[in-house]
């Protein structure tokens, strides 16, 4: 039998944690939900001369792998950035790994779901 946490994703300094924020918008039709989510490390990095991981954005509670993927599976749009927040997402099949891009040297990808 597997723990929780064996299937997390594992760093070097333990169980990799992630920073989201989660903002509920209702709307007639249907419930939206839009996540910001970026591996603990890079929050308020400068990743070019356009883009930061601005935390009055990203930093609203930090989470392990399965809260992050519980958040983003609910999401109808998502900001992911960081190595292993995408590494999360593609493993457990929310963004397909032909659809990740690198700006700075740092993995991101943008989901949207239609229904």
């Amino acid at each position: 039998m597997f723990s929780a946490n064996a299937l997390q994703l594992k760093g070097a300094k333990g169980f990799m944690k992630f920073w989201i924020k989660v903002q509920h918008v209702n709307q007639e039709i249907r419930k939206e939900g839009v996540v910001a989510a970026c591996d603990e490390n890079i929050l308020g990095k400068k990743l070019n001369e356009h883009t930061k991981i601005c935390e009055h954005f990203y930093k609203g509670k930090l989470v392990g792998e399965e809260e992050l993927i519980k958040e983003l599976e609910r999401a109808t749009t998502a900001n992911i950035f960081g190595d292993n927040a995408v590494k999360a997402a593609v493993k457990s099949g929310i963004i397909n790994a032909e659809n990740v891009k690198e700006i700075g040297g740092v993995k991101y990808a943008l989901l949207f779901s239609f229904y």
